[in-house]
């Protein structure tokens, strides 16, 4: 038996086998059913009819399908995580929400994001360096940062004031303008444009300081949305070992082969004053990044 899903919003229809953990017999992963992202269609008896399911060009999930003749002629693609399933994924996402309430550490990303990307869709990015805004535009990094876990141990930026951030503001706010729209669905093709101002992110810190690749994308995430944070539960959970352009391209990968369960999440950030949500909507690699820490936390 076969189903087919069919996602709205981002117009994609994919072919499963019911068995498949994916599909699950045309359930999905999530513990409740909703239909405003996407809709299961089936079952059907072959696979022809579950092709011929949706008016969206239908493909083939690669891990169940991915040994039959193929619906379009498609390029060979590298396997997803070993580690991955796509209910603990789901499961591990759930999990990471159910901490992220208005005072707790994790909404400190949601005010982050929503300072940055509040300021970028009204053009005032520029501003954020103005005299009077200055110091809140570093304070909201680096609270971030903090509650993150950046301000503690060895680490260089321990050693530095709110102040020290400017320059990373700076490297940020200057660069080129399709930087800031970059997520996982992006990221095979753009993995060495954000590996590139991840080394300036660095260099902004100082010619001589000790930044790691937690840090550096840590500020990507929390600004941008653009990648995954490559902190040691994430790159256990992913099985990567770096930050890399092949482990960018590895994430752009996942998306491709799983973005039904990635698109089916579609959280809100949290507003600062009412704790409510604001109808901005976490990027794909912010929820792949989750799904992720959680699994590699629990391996740990």
């Amino acid at each position: 038996m076969f189903w087919t899903y069919e996602n709205f919003p981002n117009q994609y229809a994919r072919a499963h086998n019911a068995n498949c953990s994916f599909c699950n017999n045309g359930k999905g992963v999530h513990r409740t059913q909703s239909s405003d992202h996407g809709q299961w269609h089936g079952p059907f008896t072959t696979l022809e009819e579950a092709l011929a399911a949706s008016a969206t060009d239908v493909q083939q999930c690669a891990m169940c399908l991915g040994r039959r003749e193929p619906h379009r002629p498609r390029a060979k693609r590298p396997s997803t995580p070993l580690t991955f399933d796509p209910a603990v994924f789901a499961d591990s996402v759930n999990s990471f929400t159910e901490f992220r309430h208005h005072d707790a550490r994790y909404a400190s990303f949601d005010y982050c994001f929503n300072y940055f990307q509040g300021a970028r869709a009204n053009g005032t990015l520029d501003q954020l360096l103005d005299d009077d805004k200055v110091e809140m535009t570093c304070l909201q990094l680096g609270f971030y940062l903090a509650s993150w876990g950046m301000f503690r141990g060895r680490a260089e930026i321990m050693q530095r004031s709110s102040h020290a951030l400017k320059p990373v503001v700076e490297t940020l706010i200057q660069a080129d303008s399709a930087l800031w729209t970059i997520d996982a669905p992006d990221l095979r093709s753009h993995a060495d444009e954000v590996v590139a101002l991840a080394q300036r992110i660095r260099e902004s810190f100082g010619e001589n300081a000790s930044i790691s690749d937690t840090l550096t994308t840590k500020i990507l995430l929390g600004v941008m949305g653009s990648v995954p944070a490559f902190d040691q539960y994430f790159r256990k959970g992913f099985a990567v070992s770096t930050f890399s352009k092949n482990s960018v391209r590895k994430v752009g990968q996942f998306y491709e082969e799983t973005r039904e369960i990635v698109d089916s999440f579609e959280i809100e950030t949290l507003d600062f004053l009412t704790g409510s949500g604001t109808g901005r909507l976490y990027p794909k690699s912010k929820i792949i990044d989750m799904g992720f820490f959680i699994s590699g936390q629990a391996a740990n």
